[in-house]
């Protein structure tokens, strides 16, 4: 028993001095200002991993049901695109506190419709059904940002204002000055990722040097990739998000009026601008079915400088779109791109007050040591404050 409470009491007393030895050797101030700088980006950095978790489980991903603000917690209802009213595991976090999953209530409503920069679908693992239908494992991700970045088809109006989303979810912008930005950077963001996933593949099956040589320019693209990611996810452009019925599949495409009106419309599917986007395949919204929004909004054109080329050009809105991709494959296979040297700029200048902080961490100066007395021994030893502690600790054992 005597040496049990011992080796308790040689424990704490270690303990404490680890303690105290943590504190003398750091600045606990720069060791908070550290800790409260790096919190002010996880919200990012769960964002960003959210998206990454999205690449491997997409297309499984429910919308929450329209009329689940009028619903009480447990009748809440999300749709995926095979399997309608579903219902969320009850040891689903979200069962508990279902208050989260609703849209902010910072949000414009124009129309009836929600307009807001915050809505998210919920991304599932399993679909288990028994008695109901289970979603398990969920989480919430940005919902605009998954859908442009993982759809296999994304189809348009004239001015990108509505796109159809794997022809079951609709997104519609206010602006369509804004939605046209939005669409050019994801087909930034698309290009450059499938350009590094084909420059990682090809380095696997080079020699040594030439793999170091092509390293270089595959961190640059990473870095690239990762600086337009983190802007992507801060766009703050107003839009709603809304389920298609199958049944509006019918009406929601524009179609080719013929001379006999007996036979069937056919199918207008848009202009391809590559293996994803589709130009001009939707009708325009209700309130704008014109003349002008309809035909003269596709047709009109417009100086436009391109952002890689520097070319002032007239162009149309499907003519803008296709040469700023076009660019963009040209830019990224390049190996003078400039978007590199800006990437590599910014992405120093964000790092200088996290590199500031860590060089005052270990330039702070080391305690002096000093002559210590120790009674018990008898000697006169040249001790720190913490190996002084230590020794008082070694005849206490």
């Amino acid at each position: 028993m005597m040496n049990n409470r011992k080796k308790k009491d040689s424990m704490k007393t270690s303990e404490k001095i680890r303690d105290i030895e943590f504190r003398l050797i750091n600045d606990l101030n720069a060791l908070k200002q550290l800790s409260s700088d790096s919190q002010n980006y996880r919200t990012k950095d769960i964002n960003m991993l959210k998206l990454i978790l999205c690449s491997g489980l997409y297309p499984q991903v429910a919308i929450a049901d329209e009329f689940n603000n009028y619903k009480r917690d447990t009748d809440q209802f999300f749709h995926t695109k095979t399997k309608q009213f579903v219902v969320l595991h009850p040891t689903s976090v979200f069962t508990y506190d279902p208050d989260i999953l609703q849209v902010p209530t910072a949000t414009k409503i124009s129309n009836k419709t929600q307009f807001s920069s915050h809505h998210e679908l919920l991304v599932y693992v399993t679909l288990m059904e028994t008695n109901k239908p289970y979603l398990m494992n969920v989480m919430r991700t940005p919902a605009m940002q998954t859908l442009f970045l993982y759809a296999s088809t994304l189809e348009t109006n004239n001015d990108f204002t509505r796109i159809l989303c794997d022809q079951w979810l609709e997104i519609t912008f206010e602006d369509a000055e804004a939605a046209q930005n939005v669409i050019s950077s994801v087909m930034l963001l698309r290009n450059s990722r499938d350009l590094l996933l084909e420059m990682t593949l090809q380095d696997l099956n080079k020699s040594i040097d030439i793999e170091l040589i092509s390293k270089k320019r595959t961190f640059e693209l990473q870095r690239l990739l990762s600086m337009k990611m983190t802007e992507f996810l801060d766009k703050t452009s107003p839009y709603s998000i809304r389920r298609v019925l199958p049944a509006e599949l019918d009406t929601i495409y524009r179609r080719d009026n013929d001379d006999n009106d007996d036979e069937k419309e056919e199918v207008q599917r848009g202009a391809k601008i590559n293996d994803y986007l589709s130009y001009n395949s939707l009708r325009s919204n209700d309130d704008q079915a014109s003349f002008w929004s309809e035909y003269a909004g596709s047709t009109m054109q417009k100086h436009w400088t391109c952002p890689y080329c520097n070319e002032d050009i007239l162009v149309t809105v499907a003519e803008r779109i296709a040469h700023e991709n076009q660019c963009q494959l040209s830019c990224l296979s390049n190996d003078d791109n400039p978007m590199f040297k800006s990437s590599t700029s910014s992405s120093t200048s964000t790092r200088t007050t996290m590199n500031n902080l860590l060089s005052n961490l270990l330039s702070s100066p080391t305690p002096t040591s000093q002559d210590y007395h120790c009674e018990q021994c008898g000697q006169i030893l040249k001790l720190t404050s913490i190996e002084i502690l230590r020794h008082r600790a070694s005849h206490a054992q």
